[in-house]
């Protein structure tokens, strides 16, 4: 078995932990942070990334986001969808110095309200209860970690804040069959490693993929 999917939290026990969760920031946190496969340091207040350059003397860039307000959420009183403008809030590497980072990636995640409602009805009135310019949740990184640590690890030691993520990775791959719905969610730059959580496909095609090799290097670029 993977060690990957070893990190998997069982989509009901997932239910199972929101309907006990008697805190209803903590189910919130856990409710989002799943749903959206988002890591603890995109739900905070601010975010500190430190993009690395090939520099001795500025080894990296020092910046600073802000985390989700209300407005990256669109709330649909009608309709079956809950969409995040959610924030990737990964490293990245500038290569030579030659460009500043000026902005972090973000890229839209849904949540549908008829096929997930134990998800969709916490998140909703969590966001609709906040004002449009108001922080999803006011707190810092390491909070966010301790309260959904604390949560998840009444019923496994071994479990974190981060599982949620790994877990959402899993049963996306798992219910589709498709490396693109994983890397759409967790914004991956590179498929290779979505592939990872697609427990469906033959082993011959991710061991294409995770060889370093396109599709186009075996079938000849079909689109000029």
């Amino acid at each position: 078995m993977s060690q990957l999917k070893k990190k998997a939290i069982d989509y009901s026990t997932i239910n199972f932990i929101l309907e006990n969760c008697v805190d209803e920031r903590t189910r919130a946190l856990i409710a989002i942070q799943y749903g959206f496969a988002t890591r603890a340091g995109e739900l905070a207040s601010e975010y500190i990334h430190y993009y690395y350059k090939d520099s001795e003397e500025h080894p990296f860039e020092r910046f600073v986001s802000k985390g989700p307000l209300k407005q990256n959420f669109n709330l649909q009183n009608d309709g079956d969808e809950l969409t995040f403008l959610k924030p990737n809030f990964k490293q990245k590497k500038v290569k030579n110095n030659e460009k500043e980072i000026s902005e972090v990636d973000r890229f839209t995640s849904i949540v549908i309200k008829k096929g997930e409602p134990f998800l969709f009805n916490i998140i909703y009135d969590w966001v609709r209860s906040k004002e449009y310019n108001q922080p999803i949740f006011d707190l810092k990184q390491a909070m966010i970690r301790r309260l959904i640590d604390k949560e998840l690890k009444q019923y496994n030691s071994n479990w974190s804040s981060h599982w949620l993520r790994q877990s959402r990775a899993w049963h996306i791959g798992s219910a589709t069959g498709d490396p693109y719905a994983v890397q759409a969610i967790l914004g991956h730059g590179d498929l290779n490693t979505s592939l990872q959580y697609v427990s469906g496909l033959q082993t011959s095609l991710r061991t294409l993929f995770n060889g370093g090799k396109k599709m186009e290097d075996y079938l000849g670029k079909v689109v000029k």
